[in-house]
């Protein structure tokens, strides 16, 4: 029960990264300015968690938050390609399943079980998702000819192993051993392996919109990415103390919560209309919750 509380939490943490994209968005300013203000943040914070773990710090700690920071990037920017390329569904609906790798991980190789409830919470958290994505609008409403398809497909395919990627490495990092060290690579390093996940990302993305000139300077684009840092920063600081429970409890709760806060937000400060697919995400998500804690 402890493992699902710190989960809910940071699920509502997670959800303050929806509420500030989308203030951010009123302010013409990029996901990924965002995200490299999410990095500032999680690099200091995490950076100086790290005080004690540094002088033990090893290449692969290094290499694994490199990798992991990496790949969030490159989720952030395949998911600018997907919204040229085809409807907004799939793609948010790709980056949203990005618990799946760590399940599917945790279940083969670390033998974690799903019980039945467990089953069902992530069947509702998947219909919760696709209702979300069926409710929003922006990019193209078609992909046009069949090869244009195929790279959507294969952008969708990135956009889910990108954005998993970190999920299912911190589960491995949390019973990978290195040589010379008597703890698990999470327990001797944890925080210097975040510490360069959020490096990493933000290079990337501040590179990214430098090269394509993309930076972008107005009141709201600044309050929304503060907002989504906080709440980014906030929901890892969270996760990053419960790794060892099951990965259904981890990542999935903490998506489920994270949509039905989003959703319920969007109504009251967003004035979004309570359409069917809203109705039907926020009843997914509720069960999805009620389903993991059972």
């Amino acid at each position: 029960m402890y493992a699902a509380f710190l989960a809910i939490c940071a699920g509502l943490c997670n959800g303050m990264c929806g509420v500030g994209y989308r203030i951010a968005a009123s302010g013409k300013t990029a996901p990924m300015q965002c995200a490299v203000v999410a990095s500032i943040f999680g690099s200091v914070i995490f950076g100086f968690r790290a005080h004690a773990e540094w002088a033990n710090a090893s290449w692969g700690m290094c290499f694994a938050g490199a990798v992991f920071g990496l790949t969030q990037y490159w989720s952030i920017r395949g998911f600018r390609w997907a919204m040229k390329l085809g409807p907004f569904s799939p793609a948010w609906c790709a980056m949203s399943l990005s618990f799946l790798p760590a399940i599917i991980y945790a279940g083969i190789f670390l033998g974690e079980t799903l019980d039945v409830w467990k089953y069902a919470s992530i069947l509702a958290t998947v219909a919760a998702i696709v209702f979300a994505g069926a409710s929003g609008n922006g990019g193209s409403t078609a992909c046009g000819s069949t090869a244009r398809r195929i790279v959507y497909i294969a952008t969708l395919l990135m956009i889910l192993v990108s954005a998993g990627t970190i999920n299912a490495g911190l589960k491995f990092c949390t019973v990978y051993t290195e040589a010379g060290y008597s703890q698990p690579m999470q327990s001797a390093g944890g925080n210097v392996i975040m510490t360069w996940v959020y490096v990493f990302m933000g290079l990337g993305c501040a590179a990214d919109l430098t090269i394509t000139r993309r930076w972008q300077s107005t009141r709201l684009g600044w309050i929304g990415s503060l907002i989504m840092g906080v709440g980014a920063v906030s929901t890892f600081s969270l996760l990053v103390k419960i790794l060892d429970a099951p990965a259904v409890i981890v990542f999935a709760l903490t998506l489920s919560v994270a949509l039905l806060s989003a959703t319920v937000i969007s109504t009251l400060f967003f004035h979004e209309k309570r359409t069917v697919f809203w109705y039907l995400t926020v009843g997914f998500s509720f069960a999805a919750i009620v389903f993991n804690v059972l």
